[in-house]
Formats: structure tokens, sequence, C-alpha cells
């Protein structure tokens, strides 16, 4: 029994081919280049198995696509319009939804129920969630914030000192903070299968604070500590990472009670002759301490699920993840606690 011959595109135009080439390589649309990659590799001897193969697609498929180039040329590369039915809300429905969604960010039911009382039309959750990113908007935690606190003026100076300061070849530009990592540990997000949950977790009662400073450039040290931060465990971090700097070097730190007390105030002078300067922040300014985002992608990204568990694999934990991006430090006080 003979074998049916596989349909082929023939003959192409020189004109019609750069046409197709132009298509497959630069077209908005994908559909629209692989139909334009099929004509052109039909066209070169490519059966229509072989097309199917490449393209990932059913044998009525790829003859439909050879077809559409045999009936109507480069037209029946695109898909007709297909303008569906009508939108839900008129302009000025969709208006009065924006306000109410601005008005009750937190309440989705309360936003549908002023749909239906200002236009007299009801809509499902799932239309309201289409209408809502539509507008841009996405449903995700909220923030705290102190913004509200500080000065506005005082902060927008400070923005511009810092970016100023860091353009200076000659400085490095480096953040302090602290954070503690607690054993009870945080809840992450995670990918997970649909009736299923990761646990995290809960370790004994305790904590570890890290003391960490980060170079503009990238490069983080993380003194890792276990106690109550105080005037001389700060102290003893400046110390230590004065020793280190190559050039000179800002240190840009908040107003917090352990980086204004009589101590460190008292060594100000000494450290600057060294190269070590400090500028301080202006209150509620987080968001212009860099190693702060640290933080954040520690506790939610960097440190695996285990690492709460107990001391032992927090402290580990914190420990590789300072190497992999920097230096680990460990203060006398984890050394101790240790034995």
């Amino acid at each position: 029994m003979s074998r049916i011959p596989s349909k082929f595109i023939e003959h192409l135009s020189s004109d019609d081919r750069q046409f197709l080439e132009n298509t497959w390589r630069s077209h908005d649309v994908h559909i629209v280049r692989c139909r334009a990659h099929a004509i052109l590799l039909s066209n070169q001897g490519y059966a229509v198995s072989e097309i199917q193969n490449v393209f990932q697609i059913s044998k009525p498929t790829a003859l439909g696509w050879l077809d559409r180039w045999l009936d109507h040329g480069r037209a029946g590369l695109e898909d007709e319009d297909r303008p569906g039915g009508p939108p839900i809300l008129d302009e000025d429905e969709q208006e009065i939804l924006a306000e109410q969604l601005k008005r009750f960010p937190r309440q989705p039911k309360r936003v549908l129920q002023a749909i239906h009382e200002k236009t007299g039309k009801i809509i499902s959750e799932r239309t309201l969630r289409r209408w809502a990113r539509r507008l841009g908007l996405r449903w995700k935690r909220m923030r705290r914030s102190l913004r509200k606190r500080r000065d506005e003026q005082a902060f927008r100076l400070a923005q511009e000192e810092i970016e100023e300061i860091s353009s200076w070849p000659d400085l490095q530009v480096a953040f302090f903070d602290e954070a503690a990592f607690s054993l009870q540990g945080v809840s992450p997000y995670a990918w997970q299968r649909v009736g299923e949950r990761l646990e995290v977790p809960v370790g004994d009662r305790g904590s570890i604070q890290v003391l960490g400073i980060q170079e503009h450039e990238g490069t983080t040290y993380g003194y890792l500590h276990k106690g109550t931060v105080r005037g001389t465990t700060v102290d003893d971090v400046l110390e230590d990472y004065c020793n280190r700097i190559e050039k000179p070097t800002v240190l840009i730190l908040d107003n917090a009670s352990v980086h204004t007390c009589g101590l460190i105030i008292g060594k100000l002078e000494y450290w600057n002759e060294r190269g070590l300067h400090f500028y301080h922040l202006p209150p509620y300014s987080p968001e212009l301490n860099a190693i702060e985002r640290l933080w954040k992608q520690l506790k939610y990204q960097l440190l695996p699920i285990g690492a709460w568990e107990k001391f032992s694999s927090l402290l580990h934990s914190l420990a590789t993840t300072f190497r992999s991006i920097g230096e680990a430090i460990a203060m006398p006080s984890i050394q101790n606690a240790l034995g």
C-alpha cells in the first residue's frame, strides 16, 4: 500500500520568503511567528509530521497552518478579530469600581455591595479580581510603616546626600543595622500543593542577634551575637570593622540608643581619625538603610525552613549565608553559648 504524500508549500517568491523571515523573527505574537516558521520549513522540504514534532502540535493544526497560507497568503498568518461580548461594566461604572477599591482596599464584599447599590449590577468576586488586575491592583500583604512620623524634608535631604556621597570615587559607603532572629521562626511564602502546607518547625526559646554591615559594593559582614545588644556590643563591632577597612568609609546608621550612647559618641573622633566616619539617618527613615532589605530576604527567602528548629541549626544557617555574601563573625557571646 503506497504512502500518502505529505503536503508542502512548494513555491515562495523572494518577497514572500523575506516577509516570512521577518515575521518569524520579529512579530509581536508568538503564534504568528510559529506559523511563519512552519511555512518556511515546509518550503524547505519538512513533512507535516516533522512540523508537528517541531512545534508540538496536532496534525490537523499543522495542515491548517499550511492551508491558511495556500488560501489566504500573508493574511492567513494572523487570527481574525474576536470581539466577544460587551464588557459587564461601562466606562463610568469602571470609574465607580476604581473609587470603591480605593476606598475599601481590604473589603471586597463591601466593594461588591457598593457596585450593586450604585450601578444595579451584580458581579462575582472572580470578576472583581479580574477588573482589579486591569486597574493595576494586586492582592498582597500591607506594609507596616512609620512614614507619617518622619520629617519629609529631612528624609529627602538625607536621600540626596547619600546619593552624592556614594558617587565619590575615593570613599566607601556602608550601612549598619541590627536584626533579631528568633527560634520562634517566621512564616515565609512558598509554592505549595493545593490541600497541602509546608511546615516551619518551631524551636526552643531564644534568638540570635545579627549586627550587620553591608558595603555599597555588596560585601556584607554579619556579627553573630547572643543576648542583649548594648553600646559595648556595638563598640566591639565597630572596632573590628574599622580594622578591616582599606579606605575612608562612611557608615550610615539610624539613631537607635545603642548607636548614640555616650560610649559610641565619645569615640567618634577616634574612629574619624582612623578613616571611619558616621552618617546618622533622620528618624523613621529605614528606607534609606540598604541593609534593611537583607533582613527581609534572610527571614523569608534565604534561610532554609529547618534553620528555625534549634539554636545550632539557626546559627549554622546564618553563618553559612553570610559567608556566601561576605563574612560571618562569631562574637564572644556566641562562643560562650556553644560552650
